[in-house]
This record gives structure tokens, C-alpha cells and sequence, in this order.
């Protein structure tokens, strides 16, 4: 039995050409043919496995292995695989892939994907997720070894196996989308994702490609899935982690298959198991979306219509999977609720939640909402969140620029990131905010949790959704909103509040706290600074001028989309320097500007934030700057050597606070500070020379 994979027809897979280190195209034959046996070889489970354990019964994960001399256990030949070079799929062991029988029917460019430049942040990420994923199944280490319960206890070098965390693919730049053709892993060895060229549609699309079930199959995989509906639990699946569940569903598998008698080949075996686990543990249709690294966000739109995803290298693309059925998609939208713990239902059919790997999820239940049906779109965040390095290495933002804000937060300013959907606020708030110090009280406030922080004084905190009947102030009875949580904050001696976003009655409270003195962060949509006091100033906010003139800092972020690139910039970073009420301006400072032509930032040393700094510490403006060109010089130090960790920044980070000296020395950026004094001394003394000779 061959491997097929989901709506490929043989003239598409003719056309892939697989993401590769060099031209020559690998075939592997996972599964060696036995010449004494026949080509088609099946096992067939027998009940006396496991004596007597009915269907409904649960397998005991320490139960010993039970070798029964009446199972016939034979592998399927599989055939050759034809899956992309084995160099990208980081030795993926034999499992079973059945060829795909493709046939060239034209010829295709390959990709050489060695050439493409891409930032060495993201493959570390991938690296390091890889490492951890590693360590967490050492003791499962030599599972291709191990005996099995059930239907395979003879078969000592098959089992089902996953890559949860694959290789990081290189993709090619996005300048010719026509000749992009590109095939790269994401849960190998059965689902990758086929980008490419439809000329029919005059498009770039996405699809996701997983092994096909045959009518058998299906009848069978809905069996298994009633059967583990009923013995496994579910409290289990929710705390285990993947390389147990992984075990543990296995184990209860061919425990119904031996109950039905089932006679099946390996490689249907280890299809079954792949559905099983993305139903039950994963996301079901987007599991493979989900586990892909380049995708940002996940767009559904309704019933029988595709589905849409956010490309980091790409942008906006079509994909193959859709939801065809509205019971199915109600499910998962259900589904997706009891993920985030919230709670959706025809009298409350709006969901505001996070997933459990940090992803933001927004769903709406009925069709009297959405007319198309249910919908959901999903936010993916990276698993460890990024640093200001990581916003260096990718031209986010300069070095001075993150030391400028490194400044401004040591000293207490109030920050606001802004910006339009999708510009990165959060993300950009979340980096700058590891600069706090380490030993300071934080208090964040969120409607979905994504602010994630190094410190060990932190207190997160986010709202609940109420039920039962609103009141006459439109609040249900339990519910804890935005203003209730900052109100009680600034209860608790907080050195830092964080908000998430701000947007309604709560953002006269958080500028209450910054007139008072408690500095505050916070994210705000808005386009620009005037943009920006406008929305304060007029409802449903209604500040007064003088409390927008608390806010000391802001940070304007944007999405900048050219035909050919997708990334973003900060483009300002502002100061505000006086709220004019009577003409509703505002007067502000750029202290620094991007440059979109050159892609550089200008920096403005004329600095209102210093002038302040000056006054209230003794500082001159001469340390100031000095001290700017040695945090500026240690970021710079730190992208080049690729110190984006998020641990190991924010020791960096405490350690200087603790002593600056010793960790530029530590970096070997003594010569800076040097440098940095030099001309001070260097002045004096020509001046004082001449002096002395007269």
C-alpha cells in the first residue's frame, strides 16, 4: 500500500520540487522487502493478546508486553518514499513511507535553498526547540527497539513515530512568486506543506499534505476514535506530555484493534495513529498549520470556504484545508474554547482566549454572528518570546534606539508601543521590557495572556468573562474587566504596570497611575502620535491634556508590505513634550526616525527624556550619552554573537545592572567606555597646554 497524500493529483506532485540542499533527488526505502515472503504481507491481531480485556477497558501504561505465538506479524513493502532530501528532514528514521508514485511530467527548477539568506535567529530557535524536544525523550530514545503491546509485539524495529519539532526549512525569497515551488516538512513524516504557483488561480497558495484514508480506513479510524472515547482519560491527555501521550494512545489502540480483530498492514497502522494523535491531542485540519514555523496567523471564514494563513516569508496565502460540514466546524470552535478554558455557546458566542502554547484565538459560534457560519482566527506567537536582540537581527529596531529605551525604563518614563494590526505593539512591549530590573514589583494586565517576562516579581493577571443576564451596566455577574484589575493594581505597590491594550475606561485609569507616579506601560492602536492624542482626547477615553502629557515615551510600530517583502519597523520613537488643550495638538520630539529609503534609523541627540534625567539624578548630558554608547555597544555585541536567548539575555541584562564594568569587560567591550571618556580628557589638555608654555 502506497502513501498518498491529501488532494495531490500525480500532475501537481510532478511538479514539486522539494526543498534540497543540492540537485540530486534522495529516494529512500524505509522498509526492506523480505525476498522469502511475498510482496503483500498484512498482520493479523488476535484477542488472546491480551486475555480477556474487554473494548471498553483502559491498557495499563507499566502492564508488561504479553507475546502471543499466534500473531503474524510481517511488514509491508513500502516501496521507496519519494519525501524531500534526508539532510532537511535532520535523519528521520524509517517509517514506513510508501512511494508516492510520482512521474516527472515536466521539468522543474529545483530550489537551492543553501544560497538564501535567512536571519540564523529562527534556525537557532528551531535548534534549540529540537535540543529540548530531544531531552524530554531521552528515556524513549531507543523506542524503534523497544517491544510493543498489541497488534505489533513481534515487530521489534517498527513503531509509530512523530517529529514534532523538525528542521528548519531555508525558504527562497518572494522577488518571483511564479518560480516559487517548494515542499518542506512540518510533522514528518506525514504532513509537509506544498507552496507553489497555481496558474490557474494566478496565485501563490499553501497546501498541506497528509496521508489519505481509503473507505476501509475511515470505517476503522472511526471505531478506534469511538473506542478511545470511552476508555481513555481525558485528564491524562490534557497534563502528559507529547512522547507519553504518544505511548499511552498507542497502547489503548492496540488494545480495540485486538478487540475488533482488525487485520491491517503496518503502514495503515501507523496512519491510523497519525489521525489519532492530531485528533486527540493536536488541533485536528491545522495541526499541521499550527506546527508550522513560518505561519503567523490562521484565518477560517466559514463553511466550505478555504482557509487562510499569514506567511512570514510570503504573506497572505491560500490553503487547501476547509471545513466542509457546519457540525464539524461548531466542534472544533468548541473545541478551541475548552483549549483556552473559556467558555462559547449559542447565548454567548464570542471567544476571546489563548491557546496553551500561547497562541491568541478569536471565534465567533453561529451563523447569526457570522452568516458564513463559524469562524476563528488564530495569532501564533514564537514558543520563547523574542528579546530586543531578536528585534536587532531582523532591523526591527537600531541599537541606540533599544538603548535609548533601555534608559528611559531604567528611569521610570511612561511607554506606549502603537500601531496598526499586525505591526508587532506586543511583541515589541514585550522585548523592551526585559530591560526593567530584576528585582522590580511588575503587575501586567491583559484581556488574553501574551506578555511573557523573565522576572521572577512579576504578577500577570487577566480578565474573566461573566454569565447570566447582564446588568444595567452591561456587566454579568462575575465578571473582572480591564478596569476592575488596573484599579486594584496600583493597590499593590506595583514598581511596573504593563497593560496589554488599551482602548476604553480603563485607559483613564492608567494614566491616572502614570500622573501619580507609578511608571506604566501599555499598547494602543493608532497610526501615529497625533493619531494617537486624538483618540485619547475624545470619547469614549476623553483625557484631558493634562494627564496625555504623563505619557513620556512613544513607540510607533508598522507593517511595512512591498511586492517583493513583508517585515516590520519602528518608525518613530517620540517624545512627548506638551499637549496643547485649547488647539488640540500635541507637540513631540523624534528622537528617532526611520529612514524607509536607506533602511537605517537617524537619532536626534537633542533628547527632552535627558533633560529630565539631568535634572533629577545629576547625571550630565555628556554620562548619558556615554552610557547610551555602551548599552548600544553591548547590543550591537550581543546580536553579532547571536545572544537572543531569552534566559540567557535577561541574565545579561540583570548582570549589568548589578555591574556594568565587569560585563562589558566580559564581552570584551572594555574600549568602548575608553573610547567613550576619551575625548573629555583629550579637550582639557589642549586646552591647559598651551597655558603653561606661555
Amino acid at each position: 500500500m502506497n502513501l498518498k497524500f491529501w488532494k495531490k493529483t500525480e500532475e501537481e506532485k510532478s511538479n514539486v520540487a522539494p526543498a534540497q540542499l543540492d540537485n540530486s533527488t534522495q529516494k529512500i526505502n524505509p522498509i526492506e522487502q523480505d525476498p522469502n515472503k511475498d510482496s503483500i504481507q498484512s498482520f493479523q491481531v488476535s484477542a488472546s493478546s491480551v486475555a480477556g480485556k474487554p473494548i471498553g477497558q483502559p491498557v495499563d501504561l507499566d502492564a508488561p508486553v504479553v507475546n502471543d505465538s499466534t500473531v503474524n506479524a510481517h511488514l509491508l513493502d513500502a516501496g521507496s518514499a519519494d519525501i524531500p532530501d534526508v539532510d532537511l528532514l535532520d535523519n528521520i528514521p524509517d517509517l514506513g513511507i510508501g512511494d508516492t508514485d510520482v512521474t516527472d511530467k515536466k521539468e522543474v527548477s529545483k530550489v537551492d535553498v543553501s544560497k538564501v539568506d535567512v536571519p540564523k535567529t529562527i534556525e537557532k530557535e528551531m535548534k534549540k526547540d529540537k535540543l529540548d524536544s530531544d531531552s524530554d525523550s531521552n528515556s524513549d530514545s531507543d523506542s524503534d527497539e523497544a517491544e510493543i503491546d498489541g497488534p505489533v509485539t513481534e515487530i521489534k524495529t517498527e513503531t509509530f513515530y512523530i517529529d514534532l519539532r523538525p528542521r528548519l526549512i531555508k525558504l527562497p525569497p518572494f522577488d518571483h512568486p511564479q518560480s516559487i515551488n517548494v515542499r518542506y516538512p512540518v510533522l514528518p513524516p506525514f504532513a509537509f506543506i506544498h507552496i507553489y504557483w497555481d496558474e490557474k488561480a494566478n496565485e501563490l497558495v499553501y497546501d498541506v499534505e497528509e496521508p489519505i484514508l481509503d473507505k476501509s480506513e475511515i470505517e476503522l479510524f472511526e471505531l478506534i476514535q469511538l473506542g478511545l472515547e470511552e476508555i481513555i482519560n481525558i485528564s491524562y491527555v490534557k497534563a502528559a506530555k507529547a512522547n507519553v501521550l504518544i505511548k499511552y494512545l498507542e497502547k489503548n489502540v492496540q488494545s480495540i484493534l485486538i478487540e475488533l480483530g482488525a487485520k491491517i498492514s503496518l503502514e495503515t497502522y501507523k496512519k491510523l495513529m497519525y489521525f489519532i494523535y492530531r485528533n486527540a491531542v493536536g488541533f485536528n485540519e491545522i495541526e499541521a498549520l499550527l506546527n508550522d514555523y513560518y505561519v503567523e496567523d490562521i484565518e477560517c471564514n466559514g463553511i466550505n470556504f478555504p482557509l487562510y494563513i499569514v506567511h512570514r516569508k510570503y504573506q497572505n496565502l491560500r490553503t487547501n484545508v476547509i471545513f466542509k460540514s457546519s457540525q464539524h466546524l461548531t466542534d472544533f470552535v468548541e473545541k478551541l474554547a475548552q483549549k483556552s478554558g473559556r467558555y462559547i455557546s449559542y447565548a454567548k458566542p464570542l471567544l476571546d482566549g489563548t491557546l496553551p502554547d500561547g497562541s491568541r484565538v478569536n471565534a465567533t459560534y453561529t451563523e447569526d454572528i457570522t452568516t458564513r457560519g463559524p469562524t476563528f482566527t488564530i495569532r501564533k506567537f514564537t514558543k520563547e518570546p523574542w528579546t530586543p536582540i531578536h528585534l536587532i537581527q531582523f532591523k526591527t529596531a537600531s541599537p541606540e534606539a533599544l538603548a535609548f529605551a533601555w534608559i528611559a525604563i531604567e528611569h521610570k518614563f511612561n511607554i506606549m508601543t502603537i500601531g496598526e494590526t499586525a505591526s508587532g505593539k506586543t511583541t515589541f512591549l514585550n522585548a523592551i521590557a526585559t530591560f526593567i530590573p530584576p528585582e522590580a514589583r511588575i503587575c501586567s494586565i491583559e484581556d488574553t495572556r501574551e506578555l511573557n517576562l523573565p522576572h521572577s516579581n512579576w504578577l500577570p493577571a487577566v480578565t474573566r468573562s461573566g454569565f447570566g443576564m447582564p446588568n444595567v451596566l452591561g456587566q454579568q455577574f462575575g465578571e473582572i474587566t480591564l478596569f476592575d484589575l488596573l484599579r486594584e493594581t496600583f493597590r499593590q505597590a506595583p514598581d511596573y504596570v504593563i497593560v496589554g491594550e488599551v482602548r476604553g475606561e480603563e485607559t483613564y485609569v492608567l494614566f491616572q497611575g502614570m500622573a501619580s507616579g507609578h511608571p506604566s506601560f501599555a499598547t494602543f492602536h493608532a497610526a501615529s502620535v497625533p493619531t494617537l492624542v486624538k483618540r485619547l482626547e475624545t470619547p469614549p477615553i476623553n483625557l484631558s491634556p493634562s494627564l496625555v502629557e504623563s505619557l513620556d515615551l512613544v513607540i510607533v510600530c508598522a507593517h511595512v508590505k512591498t511586492p517583493t517583502r513583508n517585515f516590520r519597523r519602528m518608525k518613530e520613537l517620540n517624545e512627548i513634550v506638551s499637549v496643547d488643550g485649547a488647539l488640540g495638538e500635541v507637540k513631540s520630539n523624534a528622537v528617532f526616525i526611520w529612514d524607509s529609503v536607506k533602511d537605517v534609523f537617524t537619532f536626534n541627540k537633542d533628547s527632552v527624556i535627558f533633560k529630565k534625567i539631568t535634572l533629577t539624578t545629576g547625571l550630565t548630558a555628556q554620562q548619558l550619552e556615554t552610557e547610551l554608547k555602551r548599552r548600544a555597544a553591548l547590543l550591537k555585541h550581543l546580536a553579532d554573537r547571536d545572544v537572543a536567548d531569552f534566559k540567557l539575555f535577561s541574565k545579561v541584562v540583570n548582570d549589568y545592572y548589578k555591574d556594568p564594568v565587569a560585563v562589558l569587560k566580559q564581552f570584551g567591550l572594555v574600549r568602548v567606555v575608553s573610547k567613550a571618556k576619551k575625548p573629555t580628557v583629550a579637550k582639557s589638555n589642549t586646552v591647559k597646554k598651551p597655558i603653561n608654555k606661555k
